[in-house]
């Protein structure tokens, strides 16, 4: 962290409106949970993350006054407040998975939530992916809904166990992803992808009733859309190339690409992503 940067995050951290800042999430906020049992990951990716900087997680927290550093539950007791995992799949019941991850927060709070804390749900991406390549459609079907119970439970256990403010994000349209598109997967990852965001949705609003509990909803899905389709607005000039296997990459700027890999995007995307959150929870200030 630059000079700058920290006394941004003291002002930060002397005017922030929640207690603490608690991430469950796979691959797109991992700070290095992923790497605590695999060890370091190679370049591009930076430090544990699965891009080539600071991830849209903790550019979260950075600015609500936080730091997101990695839970190592993994490995031992927690340590830090972010418990995602690079490989995590919310209908899963491995430590890295959502479940898991949950557990691991509980069990290290005696099972009481911290009221106060802002809480970011943002999982089941592994899941619609792993769906979309599988070439079975009524196994597609049982993963997409096994994801949602999956986080339909970790939801229940985060409000049963006192939580108050939990960030619920829905997914992409995957078909939008190099790897889906270079496996000429488009349809299906568009209708897969919908299928999923649909019966997330209905699931949170069942929830909402079945708990009297109200969720901070963010679309990663409109805000993606919108990247892609407008990218030329937010300084890209390519949104369909992952940067790391274009030939003259020494040549290009990495902050004009939206995506870093087949699946992952870039720092600057990240950045943007963050920047989206952020006014989302501005408006329940």
């Amino acid at each position: 962290m630059t000079s700058i940067q920290s006394v941004e995050f003291l002002d930060n951290h002397r005017n922030r409106k929640y207690s603490a800042f608690i991430e469950f999430s796979g691959a797109l906020s991992d700070t290095g949970n992923y790497d605590s049992i695999h060890g370091p990951s190679p370049a591009p990716f930076f430090e544990g993350r699965t891009t080539n900087g600071a991830v849209a997680g903790e550019l979260v927290a950075q600015k609500l006054g936080y730091q997101a550093d990695a839970s190592m539950h993994l490995v031992g007791s927690v340590k830090g407040n972010n418990f995602a995992v690079r490989d995590a799949m919310a209908s899963g019941d491995r430590p890295e998975d959502l479940s898991g991850q949950v557990s691991a927060y509980l069990d290290s709070v005696d099972g009481v939530a911290d009221s106060d804390a802002l809480f970011f749900v943002f999982n089941g991406g592994n899941d619609v992916i792993q769906a979309i390549l599988t070439q079975d459609n009524v196994k597609s079907v049982a993963l997409i809904l096994e994801a949602v119970e999956g986080l339909e439970r970790a939801l229940t256990r985060l409000v049963e166990a006192g939580a108050q403010h939990i960030l619920a994000p829905d997914f992409i349209d995957a078909s939008l992803l190099p790897l889906i598109i270079q496996k000429k997967d488009v349809v299906r990852g568009q209708l897969i992808s919908e299928f999923f965001n649909r019966s997330y949705r209905r699931m949170l609003l069942s929830l909402e009733q079945k708990l009297k509990f109200k969720f901070i909803r963010w679309s990663f899905d409109v805000f993606f859309k919108k990247l892609i389709h407008e990218g030329e607005s937010f300084g890209f000039i390519n949104t369909t190339d992952p940067f790391s296997t274009m030939p003259d990459k020494e040549h290009l700027d990495i902050k004009q690409f939206v995506f870093l890999s087949e699946i992952f995007p870039t720092a600057r995307a990240h950045e943007l992503m963050a920047e989206s959150i952020l006014k989302v929870i501005a408006k329940q200030e």
